[in-house]
């Protein structure tokens, strides 16, 4: 289920701090983030993000503008 347009995408606002780091160049490395809601906005593309998956971190290469993170690392493995 998507999040209302009434309410805006989430934010979290320590994760934009590491964007504006890695952009200026202070930031190496991909940015480690819990933040798994937190929506894709412009300023984010072409920055590497290392997404919490409850076990490790997943590295998430190329987000998509408008999506969230939480697609790009699963947290449950299939077992049979």
């Amino acid at each position: 289920m998507t999040r209302s347009v009434k309410k805006g995408p989430v934010i979290v606002a320590s994760l934009m701090k590491w964007v504006e780091r890695s952009k200026n160049g202070a930031h190496k490395g991909p940015i480690k983030t819990w933040a798994r809601r937190s929506t894709i906005i412009p300023d984010m593309i072409g920055v590497t993000f290392a997404v919490h998956n409850g076990r490790k971190f997943v590295p998430v290469y190329g987000p998509c503008k408008g999506d969230c993170l939480c697609p790009s690392s699963i947290s449950r493995s299939r077992t049979s």
